[in-house]
């Protein structure tokens, strides 16, 4: 058989040939394999294996590899599998070893899949650009134990206070540890790198060659780690080579589930410099055990060393360690939903790719006192908006019985102003996850707020979690106990009924609190923090349009985020209302942004449709007027009103907003070229991770 067989991805292949071997599943070479040429660390050696592999079986792969070129040091060298699903491809490490020029390293690890999903390759790469890999042959065999399922990986407990950490001040090298798409080695007092000193011991690992923000330096800690468990971190990391001033580290657990699934928990980051060892800490959990589980080390620009120092990782507590309280369940819709209080630590809840714990007292969280009871859950580590707490309620809901949702919640962290908390429900419907928003509020670090609303669901077509999430990324969530419970009367088929019957008289602004002399009272800030700038702190000197006060929205982080307002009670449908604003922004590169007025129409079906009713462009340096109009023909479950349009970081700031029923003949839309309806479904909402 001629190499046509394997493939190589962004490189050249030199090799003899390729033959079977008796008895194996696998065809492998007969001589080295040399892989040249190689522009990006992904490039190396790959074979189609789909025709040849079952579900539900182990496989292990075995083979030794080496490197040879611009190396100093060790280099990262890996198998993993590629999948080819709908949608796009699904990464599984088999394994990853630090390879270097002076010997063959066995690279040696075992797989396996439930469901073949799609096309299956088996790849060899790993090295930064420019480093040849060397592959010697290549067995992969079935074994009879099917060791992901066969549960002899179990974790023994760690006790409180051990490092789990293998190696953890890099006496032994880099035993125990893998570099990651990158080369590596451990300095000793012989050969400190630069004159750097250690900040401890005698010992640092220095990653170079640096071509993505994600390489760094990892070690698996799947057997030393448990669900449930809450885990302190801590290092020392320094950065060299072109760095300004500082760069960004950042400490990451990587968790790899049997379905395909990867989450990424993000522990901390800290802006690390050339003069001075920075401490990096933080602390994890989760609730489900992955199949693998890595820590990592990323975050610098590619091109910058990344230096690390004595890495501790140390249980501190299990959340279900308080055994003197009893939890009550509380009634929902004739069934219970267990653990509402957190009493029993975050037992059924669901941290959604972010950290978290349930603090106990007297070690509240930044002294935090609970507003209710005895337990709050605090949300941590978060780098996305709709990151945070997650509970499945699907067993616990019923069509047509309407629902209520009550919790007081908290913010802490980088807040100017206040932030903003939201419940909503997620469904897994069969044709794509459908979004029900419950109720959202502005949050502060300084006090509970209530956060309460009600929810009802015509149908049940999936599985329904209700989620409690919204402020931007590295602002930490704190949630007091949840109460849920369906109540005998459907208040939003009420409320529907009362608009269409009874519209409301004409001539008057429909907005509450339009010049903000109540500061945000009925208005909300979505997934985004913000205040309202008063005579004694206008932003960065700016004077009102009008009046004494305006609003500013800032740390956006999607063009979509900004300021609303709930109109639902307000309108009704076969009305025209007229729409007027001021607006201004600050902090934008280019010269101008466009700024939107829009309408969110939520329905009963869960569709969800976005009416643009306003827009204009504006500037830095004037206020400008936002007009418009706009008119309903049904009546949706809920209206929101709201500004979006400015790219991320540019901060919004907007005075004077009005809204008034025009009973005369209006042509809708008169100020804009047309008005843009759009069915956005699942708009600002898709929760993705990209991370490869």
């Amino acid at each position: 058989m001629s190499t046509k067989a394997i493939t190589s991805p962004s490189c050249s292949v030199m090799g003899r040939k390729i033959d079977y071997i008796a008895g194996q599943l696998w065809k492998a070479l007969r001589a080295i394999l040399l892989c040249k040429n190689r522009w990006k660390n992904r490039s190396g050696l790959r074979q189609d294996i789909t025709a040849r592999v079952s579900p539900g079986a182990t496989y292990t792969v075995s083979t030794y590899v080496r490197v040879w070129g611009p190396v100093r040091g060790l280099s990262s060298v890996q198998a993993q599998l590629t999948i080819w699903v709908t949608g796009g491809r699904k990464f599984v490490l088999i394994r990853r070893v630090n390879a270097s020029k002076d010997k063959w390293e066995i690279l040696e690890g075992t797989f396996s899949l439930q469901t073949i999903p799609g096309r299956i390759y088996i790849d060899f790469e790993g090295p930064p650009p420019g480093v040849d890999l060397l592959i010697s042959p290549v067995v992969v065999y079935s074994t009879d134990l099917d060791e992901h399922e066969s549960g002899d990986k179990i974790n023994l407990p760690i006790s409180v206070g051990d490092n789990i950490i293998l190696n953890h001040d890099f006496m032994g090298g880099l035993q125990f540890w893998n570099l990651y798409a990158c080369n590596g080695f451990v300095v000793t007092e012989a050969n400190y790198f630069e004159g750097v000193q250690p900040y401890s011991g005698k010992n640092y690992c220095v990653t170079l060659d640096r071509t993505h923000d994600w390489q760094g330096l990892e070690q698996e800690i799947t057997n030393r780690v448990s669900p449930g468990f809450i885990y302190d971190f801590s290092a020392f990391v320094r950065v060299w080579g072109p760095v300004q001033e500082a760069a960004k580290v950042q400490a990451t657990v990587r968790l790899e589930y049997p379905d395909l699934e990867t989450k990424y928990i993000i522990i901390e980051s800290v802006i690390a410099t050339k003069e001075n060892w920075e401490k990096l800490e933080g602390t994890f959990s989760f609730m489900t055990m992955p199949k693998l589980a890595t820590i990592y080390f990323e975050g610098p620009d590619p091109g910058i060393i990344l230096l690390i120092d004595s890495v501790v990782v140390t249980c501190v507590s299990h959340e279900q360690e308080n055994e003197n309280v009893i939890n009550l369940p509380i009634s929902i819709g004739g069934s219970s939903i267990e653990n509402h209080d957190f009493s029993d630590g975050l037992h059924y809840w669901e941290l959604d790719n972010c950290g978290g714990y349930v603090p106990k007292s007297p070690d509240y969280y930044k002294g935090v006192q609970p507003i209710a009871g005895k337990n709050y859950c605090v949300v941590l580590n978060r780098n996305s908006y709709w990151q945070g707490l997650r509970r499945d309620i699907t067993e616990s809901v019923s069509a047509g019985t309407t629902y209520t949702v009550s919790t007081n919640v908290r913010v802490w962290g980088p807040v100017r102003g206040l932030s903003s908390v939201q419940a909503q429900l997620t469904i897994w419907a069969p044709e794509g996850r459908k979004f029900v928003l419950i109720r959202r509020v502005n949050a502060s670090m300084d006090e509970w707020e209530k956060l309460e609303g009600t929810f009802l669901l015509e149908s049940i077509p999936g599985r329904v979690y209700i989620d409690f999430e919204g402020p931007p990324p590295g602002v930490n969530l704190l949630i007091s106990p949840v109460m849920v419970y369906s109540s005998g009367l459907n208040e939003q088929e009420k409320k529907i009924r009362n608009r269409i019957d009874s519209p409301i008289s004409s001539g008057g602004n429909i907005i509450l609190n339009h010049d903000f002399h109540e500061g945000l009272s009925f208005w909300n800030l979505h997934a985004c923090n913000g205040f309202v700038a008063t005579e004694s702190n206008y932003y960065e000197g700016v004077q009102p349009y009008s009046g004494k006060n305006y609003c500013v929205t800032l740390d956006r982080t999607e063009d979509w985020q900004g300021l609303e307002q709930d109109i639902t009670d307000s309108v009704s449908p076969r009305s025209t209302y007229i729409i007027s604003a001021f607006l201004r922004v600050w902090g934008a590169d280019q010269e101008s942004c466009q700024i939107n007025a829009a309408l969110r129409l939520e329905y009963p079906n869960f569709e969800t449709a976005k009416k643009i009713i306003g827009r204009v462009t504006v500037k830095a340096d004037s206020w400008v007027m936002l007009d418009g109009t706009f008119l309903l023909e049904t009546m949706p479950r809920q209206v929101i009103f709201y500004f979006d349009g400015p790219a991320p970081g540019v901060v919004l700031l907007i005075d004077s907003v009005v809204i008034e029923e025009h009973k005369d003949s209006v042509e809708v839309g008169s100020s804009m070229d047309k008005i843009h309806e759009d069915n956005v479904g699942n708009e600002a909402y898709t929760n993705h991770i990209s991370h490869h």
